[in-house]
């Protein structure tokens, strides 16, 4: 083995064993206001994931690193195919719309539905740098969509990991996790790094909580049923530096199966029986800085995103338990519903940054994007009511969606004042026009005052918007009318955090927060006798969230390291002058992990995470009303440094074989999604040159 991969490993071992708490505190982020500053002075409430992070912990995907995030909470929804959604800071977002997702600072959300999780189950974590996340509103800087908060994705380039690694871990549940990567600097004005990942599982036997449901009359309870997991997905990418240019491609594919819903009986699980979900997700985005002097650079970005899905839903095991055997084994593997999604996103930006002096830096800038997507009608190849399958796909006349698209042009500013030593100020505005419900103008302001090394304060106003999605002006079905006059939410926040290094191996933080929420979106019933569950999207009300966060971070020694966070939030929202609590999402969560070097080439870690004290979903016309289950996650690897270029890996993931029953279209999925039960993995990583 090379010299360079030798000393390669030992630096990532020995920065993941000898990090201090300087070095965490001094750690550069760019999310935050669109250029390079340190973690303590950034204008906003930021965690940051590394590459030491996640080999320590093992994270398979980007829903195990943002578990650990305070105030964040990675689930399952059913709402486009089947993805997993986020609950941030007591809001629930079954599109994960309310978070703006970003790869090395460009925009991963599409117009449907406003997320960026619709159409990928989850993201790979190949080639990672590392992750900020923004806790907390960002629409003065980024739009729509930074809402709830911001997550930049950025990837590492071929100058910054020399040389290539693989890696394997496979184990129970039919997992398999194969990773390798290979990047090189091929001369000073040219680098290129390339990933790829292939995740698989099948987890069958998860067990579905029994449910009763009401119909036409008549009452039925469905018991000792099963649901299943199924994923395959493969990630291709890669990302070259010439000059000023930076360019990155990237390609995911999924197929997905399970019995989501009302699950299923236990003989019933073979893949003829599930759901089906595909999804193609084709990413380009270029970059570009041409600096005019030293202290005055011109910043221009675009980026393409193509999403392409297939859901096929088979009868649910309520409506073929009543066909009879023959007439049911027919209908169970019949698509009740074909539905096909293309929608795709143009974004581009250009950017002025000039530092003025040395206490002065202001950044100017517009935007345009472009989303589209085209006309689809839901078909289907079975007729339930008479208990028949067809041989041809009969198209809906009652669910589908026309073409459509829409244009925002933005316009954005933010000027940043170092007063003196202590003291820092943050003002940015940001003014959006949309083609379909038009101008929203959000500011901030930020004051950030450090009056001794140990203690660092950050005061933080802003103003956000949420946008209406697409699907939400235009997208018809049997029981959701939508509204093409909906206008966006809109949102005022508070934020305090306060930082103190209690001693040189021990941080504490304490963050404050408070939302108030207008023109809220959501789904109201139109009271109609004869659809009972049809609703219309609206705005209608105000909703409200305080909340604080708690973290500690205490490394006493190089062999041993803890973090913890907790987070405990109250929201409500507000319709027809009552008070209820935010459907479907935890009041208080706790994440605490822990590394430990038990010797020279041995490591052994811990994370863990527990969420309890959900909100309810209220009763539909259908389903009596559902409430979470408290559970807890806990996940521990152990590392064996067998060679400088090789290490084994030992994981176990959900140890505790806790089965969480996630909220979702609680009309679809009366009792929850659940997650995936206990898994067991062994795994090797080779480095070579």
């Amino acid at each position: 083995m090379s010299e360079l991969s030798i000393a390669r490993e030992k630096g990532v071992i020995e920065s993941l064993r000898q990090s201090t708490l300087v070095d965490l505190l001094a750690t550069d982020v760019i999310t935050t206001s669109k250029t390079s500053e340190d973690l303590q002075t950034a204008p906003g409430i930021v965690s940051v994931i590394t590459q030491q992070d996640i080999n320590a912990f093992g994270a398979r995907s980007l829903e195990d690193v943002l578990n650990l995030i305070p105030g964040f909470t990675v689930g399952r929804s059913n709402r486009i195919g089947y993805h997993s959604t986020l609950y941030v800071r007591g809001s629930s977002s079954f599109w994960g719309e309310s978070v703006l997702f970003l790869l090395n600072g460009q925009r991963l959300n599409e117009g449907l539905t406003g997320g960026a999780m619709s159409f990928i189950p989850d993201y790979p974590l190949d080639s990672i740098k590392q992750i900020e996340v923004i806790r907390g509103p960002s629409s003065a800087l980024y739009g729509a969509n930074a809402f709830m908060g911001v997550v930049n994705i950025i990837t590492q380039n071929g100058k910054e990991s020399e040389g290539g690694q693989f890696s394997v871990r496979a184990g129970s549940n039919e997992t398999l996790l194969l990773k390798g990567e290979y990047g090189t600097q091929v001369n000073e004005e040219f680098n290129f790094k390339l990933y790829s990942s292939l995740t698989h599982y099948n987890d069958e036997d998860l067990p579905q909580r029994d449910v009763t449901w009401s119909s036409g009359g008549n009452t039925e309870q469905l018991i000792n049923r099963v649901n299943t997991d199924a994923r395959h997905l493969l990630h291709l990418g890669g990302r070259a530096q010439y000059r000023n240019f930076d360019i990155e491609l990237g390609y995911n594919t999924s197929q997905n199966s399970n019995n989501w819903g009302v699950g299923t009986l236990s003989e019933r699980t073979e893949a003829s029986y599930r759901h089906h979900f595909k999804t193609e997700q084709l990413n380009i985005g270029i970059k570009h800085q041409f600096d005019f002097s030293e202290h005055l650079a011109l910043k221009t970005q675009a980026s393409y995103v193509n999403n392409r899905s297939e859901t096929q839903l088979r009868a649910s095991l309520g409506s073929i338990n009543r066909f009879g055997q023959e007439a049911s084994e027919q209908l169970a593997t019949a698509n009740t519903l074909l539905m096909p999604w293309n929608t795709d996103s143009l974004n581009i930006e250009t950017s002025i940054g000039w530092h003025i002096r040395n206490h002065h830096n202001l950044i100017v800038g517009l935007s345009y994007e472009h989303d589209h997507v085209n006309a689809m009608i839901d078909k289907s190849n079975v007729n339930l009511a008479k208990k028949l399958v067809l041989d041809n796909y009969i198209e809906s006349q009652t669910n589908g969606m026309p073409e459509s698209q829409r244009e925002v042009y933005a316009l954005f500013a933010q000027y940043s004042w170092t007063i003196n030593e202590f003291l820092k100020l943050t003002a940015g505005i940001r003014s959006d026009s949309y083609s379909d419900f038009g101008t929203t103008t959000n500011p901030r302001l930020a004051l950030v005052y450090k009056p001794t090394n140990k203690l660092n304060i950050k005061a933080l106003y802003g103003q956000a918007f949420h946008a209406p999605s697409l699907k939400d002006l235009y997208r018809y079905t049997r029981s959701i009318k939508s509204n093409p006059d909906l206008e966006p939410e809109t949102m005022k926040s508070y934020e305090l955090q306060l930082q103190y290094q209690l001693r040189h191996d021990l941080l504490l933080s304490s963050s404050f927060f408070k939302f108030n929420t207008d023109n809220v979106i959501r789904n109201v019933s139109t009271q109609n006798p004869k659809n009972p569950i049809e609703v219309q999207v609206d705005n209608l009300g105000q909703s409200s969230a305080d909340g604080i966060e708690l973290e500690l971070f205490y490394r006493p020694y190089k062999k041993f390291s803890l973090f913890a966070n907790y987070t405990y939030t109250d929201s409500d929202q507000d319709t027809d002058g009552r008070s209820v609590d935010i459907e479907g999402v935890p009041k208080q969560a706790l994440n605490i992990g822990f590394q430990s070097q038990l010797s020279s080439s041995l490591d052994f870690n811990i994370s863990a995470y527990r969420r309890w004290q959900w909100t309810s979903q209220a009763a539909t016309p259908i389903y009596a009303d559902f409430t979470p289950p408290d559970y807890t996650i806990l996940n521990s690897r152990l590392i064996w440094q067998a060679q400088s270029n090789l290490k084994w890996t030992f994981d176990v993931f959900n140890a505790l074989d806790s089965i969480p029953s996630y909220p979702s279209q609680h009309s679809f999925v009366p009792e929850g999604i659940p997650a995936n039960g206990r898994t067991f993995l062994l795994g090797f990583e080779i480095q070579f040159d």
